[in-house]
C-alpha cells in the first residue's frame, strides 16, 4: 500500500490540474479508499482474507476507476475546494 501511495504521489495528475498539496492530499484518500473498497469486494466475492494477488487487483480497479471512469478535471476541481480552508 505504501508504494502505491507513494506512485500515486509522484504521478499524479492532480497535482497538474489541482491548486495546491491539499488537492493532491485529497486525490491520494480518495484513491486509498477505492483500493479498500475493491479490496472488501473482492474478499467478501472470494470470502477469504486479503491476499497479494487481490490486493493487485484492488489497485489495478481503483486506477481503472480514477484513470478510466471519472473525468479528472471534475475530481481536481473538487478536491481543490480543500485549498479554501
Amino acid at each position: 500500500m505504501n508504494r502505491y501511495i507513494a506512485a500515486k504521489a509522484f504521478a499524479s495528475w492532480t497535482a497538474y490540474q489541482g491548486r495546491g498539496v491539499a488537492t493532491v492530499v485529497r486525490g491520494l484518500e480518495a484513491a486509498v479508499a477505492l483500493v479498500r473498497v475493491e479490496a472488501a469486494r473482492q474478499c467478501r466475492e472470494t470470502r477469504r482474507v486479503v491476499d497479494a494477488g487481490q490486493l493487485l487487483e484492488a489497485f489495478r480497479a481503483a486506477d481503472f476507476s480514477l484513470n478510466h471512469l471519472a473525468v479528472g478535471e471534475d475530481l481536481a476541481a473538487g478536491w481543490s475546494e480543500a485549498e479554501r480552508t
